[in-house]
C-alpha cells in the first residue's frame, strides 16, 4: 500500500463531483463504501446539496460531494469558507512471482509481459498500480520460498503466482509441488496480500512435444493443475484458470510461441493476460477494500477532529 495525502479545496471533476481516494478506492464514484468511510468522508466534504439522499453502502455505491452534509471552516479573513478536501491516494502494490512465464521470457518488449500488461489494465481501470516482478526463469514450486521472502518484505497488496511448467518438465510429484505452492500462498496471505494463482499450463500444446507424447503430457499437466487448484484454493488464493480457449489458441497458432518454441511470444502473452485479467480485477478490488480499512485506521483522531 502506497499512501499519499493531498489537500484539495476544489472539485477535481468538471461535473462538480469531488473524488476521495482512500487506499486506492474512490470515495466519490464507483467506490465500495463502508460506514467508516462514509463517516470520514462526511467530515472532509465540501458544501453541497443536503437534499440528495446518500446511496446505500454497497460495492459500487456512489458517495458524492453533493450527497454529504455541508461543513465549513473559518478562512484567513475570518469568513466561513469550504473545508479543504483531504484525499488519501494509494497505489496498489502488485507482486508477480513464479517462473519464466511470470517473468516474461520470450516477450519482444518489457511492456508485452504479463506483469506490465496487467498493471496497465488495472491503472487504466482507475486502480493506480506499481508492479514488481520477483519471478525467476527456471523456477519450480520449490523455488517459490526464496521469492516469497523478497516479495513479503515489499508488503504487496496483490500477488500473482504463475508456476508449474518446470515442475512438469522435471517430473516433480504433483502433491509435493501443490504443497509448496500452498505454503507460498499462505505466506503471502499472512502478509496481507490477495493472491491469484495461475496453475500449470498444458504443455501438450508446446510445438516440440512429439505427437505420440501429447496425450501423456496432457494428462500429467492436468494432474498437476488439479492438485495446485485444490491446494491453492484451500490456502486462500483466487484461481485463474487459463481455460480451454487459451489452450486451443496455443495449440493452433504457432505465432503465440517465441523463437524457442516453448515460451510465449508477445502475442502469446496477450492471450494469457486476457485469461487472467478478470480474476486479477476481482482480487484487486478485494485488496482495495482491505487497504481502505487500513488507511482509515491510520488517520489519527487529531487529524479527524481538525476538519470538523
Amino acid at each position: 500500500m502506497r499512501l499519499e495525502r493531498i489537500d484539495r479545496s476544489r472539485p477535481v471533476r468538471p461535473d462538480g463531483e469531488d473524488r476521495y481516494l482512500v487506499a486506492g478506492v474512490q470515495i466519490g464514484w464507483n467506490a465500495p463504501t463502508s460506514p467508516a468511510a462514509k463517516s470520514w468522508s462526511r467530515r472532509l466534504a465540501r458544501p453541497g446539496d443536503p437534499g440528495r439522499r446518500p446511496p446505500t453502502p454497497a460495492t459500487g455505491a456512489r458517495l458524492t460531494q453533493s450527497s454529504m452534509p455541508p461543513t465549513s471552516i473559518r478562512n484567513a479573513t475570518g469568513r466561513n469558507g469550504p473545508s479543504p478536501v483531504l484525499s488519501i491516494s494509494v497505489t496498489l502494490a502488485f507482486a508477480v512471482l513464479g517462473d519464466s512465464i511470470a517473468y516474461g521470457q520470450g516477450a519482444a518488449r518489457p511492456s508485452d509481459t504479463i506483469s506490465a500488461r496487467l498493471a496497465a489494465e488495472l491503472t487504466s481501470s482507475g486502480v493506480p498500480t506499481e508492479v514488481r516482478v520477483f519471478a525467476v526463469p527456471g523456477a519450480d514450486s520449490h523455488a517459490l520460498a526464496s521469492q516469497i521472502g523478497h516479495a513479503t518484505a515489499w508488503k504487496p497488496d496483490l500477488a500473482l503466482i504463475i508456476i508449474g511448467a518446470n515442475d512438469l518438465t522435471r517430473f516433480a510429484p504433483p502433491q509435493r509441488a501443490a504443497r509448496q505452492l500452498a505454503d507460498a500462498v499462505r505466506a503471502l496471505r499472512s502478509a496481507g496480500a490477495q493472491v491469484v494463482v495461475a496453475p500449470a499450463p498444458d504443455l501438450s500444446v508446446v510445438p516440440w512435444v512429439p505427437p505420440e507424447m501429447r496425450t501423456a503430457v496432457r494428462a500429467g499437466s492436468r494432474m498437476l493443475q488439479q492438485a495446485q487448484t485444490r491446494a491453492a484454493a484451500a490456502a486462500g488464493a483466487w484461481i485463474a484458470d487459463l481455460g480451454v480457449t487459451s489452450t486451443e489458441a496455443f495449440a493452433t497458432d504457432p505465432a503465440l510461441f517465441s523463437a524457442d518454441r516453448f515460451h510465449p511470444s508477445s502475442a502469446g502473452y496477450a492471450v494469457i493476460t486476457r485469461a487472467l485479467v478478470s480474476t486479477i480485477r476481482e482480487a484487486a478490488a478485494a485488496a482495495q477494500s482491505h487497504s481502505t480499512a487500513i488507511a482509515l485506521s491510520q488517520i489519527s483522531p487529531g487529524n479527524r477532529n481538525s476538519d470538523r
